[in-house]
């Protein structure tokens, strides 16, 4: 007997990662070595599916030619472990997780992994200081980026299986990854101690040193006053006492507030006060300008939605149709979209013209909503900085320079050169940054005129104008006034490091677009972009729902959410009520407005307040439980004090502080950073170091001995819940409560810590569910908002965020003596004094704008609004029913429809 010949296909590694050239036959082959049926493998040869047909192969199409759904349903599974193999011919090496189980990392990520820069995160713990709160909560971000990674490639995989149409490729999935893997590496030490506390305390030496100035200088002018010495020297406190709650961003409440405590001691003229508050206000900007509030130089998608959401209550009082008020609102909502750095009145005038056109409100409701978004505008465009600022002549030249060198190399004559480099010179001359968007289009637009170079140079020019003006932003301090989510930005700097390690480019392929793609995924767009819509480079606007799955900037519902949830609820021992996996199952993406998002199916809206419900406890009872929160100061302090003294190496052996690691010039020393410096600085030897420099560094290993030993920082009150919303400035309750305890420590004015804690669902006061977009089963192309009363009346909370006041006390002896208990009886006091203010202040609001729609509806009737204005006081002050006050309005005037709409506002009011 002889053996019949083996003619069954060999699938070795090398063959099956060029599955996308394979013939039908090859395909049929490897369905039956998997398993599948010789009946299903006729249904693949008969309609002739190759290789390359199975990226966009549709399930139903198997279903109509017999194929049931089970058996769809493992021929699915069979493709999507083949396209997850890489092209590299490497295996993939697994990792055994007790949250994911089996993780297989493709070689590109391996080799990110076996490099020392990734390695430190094994020395991170994910949670920081919890781990001495909660003793199970030991995890590193070594795990936790590993988990992402994971739950990013199965997302984007699940995603092109589902809608092949996505065109998701293989380079766009390895990108995912590799971001994925990479956006927790710019983490210092102890999670968001190091970013949020240690490096703001720091950045406040410098602020510190200018509130003084300002101190110094407005003394002189209180003691030219015409008043007693005795005024003189109380204006100049209070004056003090103003300067140090100063954040130089959105002061001017506090500085109003101050000035009317000056005239309220009746000590001096108005004219005097004015030119205090002038005074003063000229010295705050100058600060402001010096320390940079530039704050950030593009206006997030949050805050341009936020406008939009302020606008809808005004929107919904309009008197004309649902369909008008909701093409009103897209209008606007059009127009914060490509809203760029400093919004002109011109662009308001256009957008009130547009809703003008409509015809549908009046000319009336017109201005009102102008007055409002040019109001919601200005506060945007102080929040963001753009305060008048001078760049120095020296370095407008150098960005002259740069430019010369681009526009010598451009084919044009000599002549055509001379004019666009005296164009460029007299633009940047008068750059400010204040305008300069516009500035910069006056100045392309100019060139453009010439009619001598081409658009693709045009563009050039532009990039390279606008990367120098961001550039020279930068330096003039914008990184010295703040550092917002400082961790990412260090992340997409180590990006360039392991790239000159891995070789992306040489090893696996990858292009510059596409590391451009990874960074923007971890820290946003990375260059100015002026009023563009779409600000990435990496990826066109047809594959923007990629930039949501690992930080999602949109909503906050992300993979790196996913797994820190999870994660972090295992090791707490706490339950994690959100399914991540069935998110994954019923996501889509859709276009929407021209732009991809990944959109969820409308019955999965309870599963969405799972997660954001979830996040809330972990905060309330994890990340900022109170005997963390004081564990965070120590350590803070601990740095702080050991920043001038602990230094570590940098480039070319020069030494570095612990607050310049984050700095680019510190990354070697950064790699080195990681929670072990607590050791590092205990066992710090003082030999060599000067008596100032011994003094800092125990004060540290004070601090570090009393964490070993349990000695804490001791929350010694605690508020109820107060609501954000209430307060007239940021941290109002704070510079309140201390003016009541100050004189309880005249002895250690640093003695006392006071905290105010937020808790929220991820967005603020926003329902994070609002800003997510579903569609249904019946539509599941078309997307929409999702509000919370769709779903049901008693999912998620009324408010969606709160503030706590804490006050700890650093010495034992305070704690457990006296000035303990003085403290607890002066903060009670303190609380119950300011819930009354601000229900006070909450009712008159009230009354005020009862009284703003009378005058509204009656302003040409001037007796009958005094008449009822009255009323409506008295009504505040439950002198007169509301029945009452609704007849009289009843007998006053004539129009049901008044009448009714004035009522039930009156009754809403008075009810609240």
């Amino acid at each position: 007997m002889w053996e019949a010949e083996d003619k069954s296909i060999k699938f070795d590694m090398k063959k099956l990662k060029n599955w996308s050239t394979w013939s039908k036959e090859d395909l049929g082959e490897y369905l039956r070595q998997n398993g599948v049926s010789d009946k299903i493998v006729a249904v693949f040869e008969t309609e002739e599916i190759e290789g390359q047909h199975i990226p966009n192969l549709k399930m139903n199409l198997l279903m109509m030619r017999g194929v049931s759904y089970v058996e769809c349903l493992q021929v699915r599974k069979i493709f999507e472990k083949l396209m997850s193999l890489e092209t590299n011919t490497q295996l993939m090496k697994v990792y055994n997780d007790p949250i994911h189980g089996h993780i297989e990392v493709n070689p590109a990520c391996q080799a990110i992994i076996d490099t020392p820069i990734f390695q430190r995160l094994r020395f991170l713990k994910q949670l920081g200081m919890v781990y001495y709160v909660y003793p199970g909560a030991g995890h590193n971000r070594f795990e936790h980026s590993l988990g992402v990674y994971h739950l990013a490639g199965q997302f984007v995989r699940n995603l092109r299986l589902n809608q092949p149409e996505l065109n998701i490729t293989d380079k766009d999935i390895l990108c995912v990854e590799i971001a994925a893997l990479c956006h927790d590496l710019g983490h210092g030490p102890f999670s968001h101690v190091f970013d949020n506390l240690f490096l703001p305390a720091i950045l406040d030496k410098n602020i510190n040193k200018e509130k003084k100035s300002i101190m110094e200088d407005l003394k002189k002018e209180t003691t030219k006053l015409n008043t007693t010495e005795d005024n003189k020297n109380t204006i100049s406190e209070k004056i003090n006492v103003g300067i140090k709650s100063l954040d130089f961003k959105g002061d001017e409440k506090k500085i109003e507030a101050l000035m009317q405590e000056i005239r309220d001691l009746k000590a001096i003229t108005e004219e005097e006060v004015s030119k205090l508050k002038k005074s003063l206000n000229s010295k705050i900007h100058n600060v402001a300008s010096k320390l940079g509030q530039l704050g950030q130089l593009h206006i997030s998608f949050s805050e341009r939605r936020s406008i939009v959401d302020d606008l809808r209550d005004e929107i919904s009082k309009l008197k004309t149709t649902e369909d008008n008020k909701s093409i009103i609102t897209t209008m606007i909502s059009d127009e914060m979209n490509v809203l760029g750095i400093k919004y002109t009145d011109k662009k308001v005038e256009t957008l009130m013209e547009k809703i003008k056109d409509l015809k549908a409100i009046t000319e009336k409701e017109i201005l009102h909503l102008k007055e409002i978004i040019h109001s919601k505008l200005k506060l945007l465009s102080a929040k963001i900085g753009q305060v008048d600022f001078t760049f120095p002549a020296k370095e407008k030249k150098a960005i002259i320079e740069v430019l010369r060198a681009k526009i010598a190399k451009l084919e044009t004559t000599e002549d055509i050169k001379k004019r666009i480099t005296e164009i460029i010179t007299n633009g940047i001359m008068s750059l400010n940054l204040k305008d300069d968007y516009q500035k910069v289009d006056a100045i392309m637009k100019e060139i453009n005129d010439l009619k001598a170079i081409s658009e693709e140079e045009m563009l050039q020019l532009k990039k390279r104008l606008l990367s120098e003006i961001n550039k020279l932003s930068d330096k003039q301090g914008k990184v010295a006034f703040a550092y917002p989510a400082q961790h990412d930005k260090i992340s997409v700097l180590l990006i360039d490091v392991l790239d000159k390690k891995v070789k992306f480019k040489e090893n696996y392929q990858l292009k510059d677009n596409d590391v451009t793609f990874i960074k923007e995924m971890i820290g946003g767009p990375l260059e100015i972009t002026g009023s563009q819509k779409w600000p990435y480079e990496g990826r066109k606007e047809n594959k923007s729902f990629l930039y949501e799955i690992v930080c999602n900037k949109r909503n906050s519902n992300d993979v790196n959410v996913w797994d820190y949830l999870a994660r972090d609820c295992h090791h707490l021992g706490f339950y994690n009520n959100f399914d991540y996996s069935r998110f994954m199952k019923f996501a889509r993406v859709i276009d929407e407005d021209g732009e991809k998002q990944i959109c969820i199916r409308d019955k999965e809206i309870a599963n969405l307040y799972n997660m954001f419900y979830t996040r809330y406890t972990l905060h309330k009872y994890a990340y900022q439980h109170k005997v963390n929160r004081g564990l965070e100061m120590m350590v803070k302090d601990v740095l702080k004090y050991a920043n001038d003294v602990v230094l570590l190496e940098g480039e070319n052996g020069s030494m570095v502080k612990i607050s310049d690691c984050m700095k680019e010039e510190g990354l070697k020393a950064f790699i080195s950073l990681n929670d072990n410096i607590l050791f590092k600085i205990f066992n710090f030897s003082e030999n060599g170091l000067l008596e100032k420099e011994k003094k800092k560094l125990r004060k540290a290993k004070e601090i570090i001995d009393r964490i070993f030993k349990r000695k804490l920082y001791t929350c010694h009150w605690e508020s109820q819940p107060l609501f954000p919303k209430s307060f007239e400035y940021k941290n109002e309750p704070i510079y309140d409560l201390d003016k009541k305890l100050k004189p309880l420590f005249t002895d250690n004015p640093k003695g006392y810590i006071i905290k105010l804690t937020h808790f929220d669902f991820g967005m603020k006061e926003e329902n994070p569910v609002e800003r997510l977009k579903v569609y249904s089963k019946k539509s599941p192309d078309k997307a929409r908002f999702f509000t919370k009363a769709e779903s049901s009346i008693i999912l998620g909370p009324a408010k969606f965020n709160e503030t706590i006041l804490r006050v700890y006390l650093k010495e034992s002896v305070d704690i457990n003596g006296i000035r303990g208990t003085a403290l607890v009886e002066t903060c009670n006091n303190w609380y119950k004094e300011w819930v009354a203010t601000k229900q006070k202040q909450k009712e008159e609001g009230e009354v005020e704008s009862l009284k703003d729609t009378i005058k509204s509806i009656f302003n040409e009737k001037t007796n009958m609004f005094t008449e009822l204005a009255t009323d409506i006081t008295k009504l505040n002050l439950q002198e007169i029913t509301a029945d009452g006050l609704k007849e009289k309005i009843s007998r006053t005037m004539k129009s049901d429809g008044i009448t009714k709409d004035l009522a039930s506002g009156i009754l809403k009011q008075q009810n609240h």
